[in-house]
């Protein structure tokens, strides 16, 4: 099993890719989170980077509307949990486990 954090760049990990029940987006705001990892604890990490939904949206070229949906996604799937620290501060994002990663 391979992690995210251990590649040279944002990459979507296999056991992700072959997954229909995810969007194309989501996995790709999935692989950029957590190639913005900034404390790699497995089996959760958190990205604490001060990342913004416009600085996501940002850097891989879409809306922040689709932001939004493509994180909701990937809550919904139990793959990632948002804990919302306030207005105007960064969210930290928790990967969680799940059993696609078998």
């Amino acid at each position: 099993m391979s992690y995210p954090w251990e590649s040279g760049g944002p990459t979507i990990p296999d056991w992700l890719v072959r997954r229909s029940e995810i969007s194309a987006g989501a996995k790709l705001v999935y692989a950029f989170l957590a190639g913005n990892t900034c404390q790699p604890d497995y089996p959760e990490y958190y990205i604490a980077s001060g990342l913004k939904t416009p600085q996501i949206a940002k850097a891989i070229g879409a809306s922040e509307r689709s932001v939004r949906n493509w994180i909701d996604e990937l809550e919904a799937e139990k793959l990632l949990q948002v804990r919302v620290l306030g207005w105007g501060r960064p969210n930290l994002y928790v990967f969680l486990r799940h059993p696609w990663q078998n």
